[in-house]
């Protein structure tokens, strides 16, 4: 049931077992290469899945691109640029993405970049580069926000790595607490 090049599958955690998965369907997926598939509900109960895609149509080699509801893909082009946009992970409320890129204004091959918005309804801001203390001048991929959105894991192949993407590196960041 695939639709050529790599395939996209949902299923669901549901009563103590897996559902059985299923293929997105072509109305997602094309006859081009996708990855980095990362789902999330809006605030509105919509299913929203966000990934990569190598398709013809778009703004460079791999592109991000969005379905709500597991309707037709859409080209996120507040995301996408001429270079390569991949792997976009995209936070559990929905309000911020990171994603690797070849885009000018990195520090080494690929590098980790993020975006946020205020509501689901809104667009992306412009995306940032996470800097130096992140991204190396080597590869840095495969960004993974954990659920809570305060850890970001992601593999990388700097100095001192094992090689390849094989390498699973960490950083956090501060909770920010008020006082009232």
């Amino acid at each position: 049931d695939g639709c050529g090049g790599d395939d996209i599958y949902f299923t669901r955690f549901k009563d103590g077992g897996w559902e059985e998965p299923h293929n997105v369907g072509c109305q997602i997926k094309s006859t081009a290469g996708e990855s980095g598939p990362s789902y999330f509900e809006d605030e509105n109960g919509q299913a929203v899945l966000y990934f990569s895609s190598s398709r013809t149509g778009g703004l460079g080699l791999q592109d991000i691109y969005f379905s709500i509801d597991f309707a037709p893909a859409q080209l996120d082009a507040g995301l996408s640029n001429a270079f390569n946009d991949v792997r976009p992970n995209v936070s559990k409320d929905g309000l911020e993405v990171v994603f690797y890129s070849n885009r000018p204004g990195g520090f080494g091959l690929q590098d980790i970049w993020t975006a946020s918005r205020e509501s689901t309804a809104d667009g992306w801001s412009t995306p940032t580069n996470l800097g130096p203390t992140v991204n190396s001048p080597a590869m840095d991929a495969r960004a993974t926000l954990s659920r809570d959105g305060f850890t970001l894991f992601f593999g990388s192949n700097r100095a001192g790595s094992e090689g390849g993407l094989s390498d699973i590196y960490m950083a956090t960041r501060e909770k920010v607490t008020g006082n009232g």
